[in-house]
């Protein structure tokens, strides 16, 4: 029993941190997952190219830092992601938001795969409708 109460008084400011740090996540990805979504061009599934070097306007070597930071973020996110499956906080939430910020091969597939379900794409459409703005399209099929 001893040993349990000096874990208890060990582990109890890290446990309180962890729920701060918890509830702050959960706020922020309030605000921030409508605003993303609301972000994103109604034809980005439908259009060609990459959309984030035509659309940013940056090239050569401020192109190349704007990639490592993006991926490198999408990482931390990732792997934010994956600790709070076990950990409180927005886990699932967090993996994808971590997916969708980083540049790998096969993204824009699975991004067109993720939207084209039907219940996430009628979401999305729907925080896109509250906000005013135009519906997402997908490519037939």
């Amino acid at each position: 029993m001893d040993v349990l109460s000096r874990l208890s008084e060990l582990f109890t400011p890290y446990l309180i941190w962890l729920g701060w740090i918890s509830l702050a996540m959960f706020l922020l990805s309030l605000a921030l997952v409508p605003l993303l979504l609301t972000r994103i061009p109604a034809d980005y599934f439908v259009s060609h190219g990459n959309p984030d070097q035509s659309s940013t306007k940056i090239a050569g070597i401020h192109y190349s830092l704007v990639w490592v930071g993006r991926n490198m973020l999408g990482a931390v996110l990732i792997v934010a992601g994956i600790l709070m499956l076990i950990l409180p906080g927005q886990g699932l939430l967090t993996i994808f938001l971590g997916l969708f910020v980083a540049d790998f091969p096969g993204k824009k597939k699975f991004e067109k795969q993720l939207v084209s379900v039907p219940a996430v794409h009628q979401t999305i459409n729907w925080i896109r409708e509250k906000r005013g703005v135009e519906h997402l399209a997908l490519p037939p099929g």
